[in-house]
This record gives C-alpha cells, sequence and structure tokens, in this order.
C-alpha cells in the first residue's frame, strides 16, 4: 500500500466516524430506563458496546501495523 502517514491517519478516522452512529445507537441503549424498554434492551446495548469496542481495538490494531510498514518503507 503506498501511503502516507496522515494518509492513514485521515483513513482511520474516516473509519472511526463512520462507525460511530451505530456505536451511539448503543449507548442511547443502555442509558434507556429499564421499567419501560425492559431489561433486554439493556442486554443488547452492552453486547453492542463490547463489539464496538472490539472493533475500536482493532481498527487501532489494523493501522498500526499498516504505520509500520509506511514507516519501514514497505
Amino acid at each position: 500500500m503506498d501511503a502516507k502517514p496522515s494518509e492513514l491517519i485521515d483513513l482511520k478516522d474516516n473509519m472511526i466516524n463512520y462507525f460511530r452512529p451505530i456505536e451511539n445507537v448503543f449507548k442511547t441503549m443502555n442509558i434507556s430506563q429499564t421499567e419501560l424498554c425492559g431489561n433486554e434492551l439493556r442486554l443488547y446495548s452492552e453486547i453492542g458496546i463490547f463489539l464496538c469496542q472490539s472493533f475500536r481495538c482493532k481498527i487501532e490494531e489494523v493501522f498500526d501495523i499498516l504505520r509500520e510498514g509506511v514507516s519501514n518503507g514497505k
């Protein structure tokens, strides 16, 4: 991949920004009142938040590898 480090940062930021609305849905679900929406909604939101955190960690790992490759001239 012929990319500059700044291009990788922009790409990573764009991916996270595109994913942010999904993450916000789960955060909103998490603060919903259980009396109105039931406990299932909160459980689903916890699963979603965990998946979002895992996604962010994987993005960091991938872009760290790409950044190292660019820094090493690969």
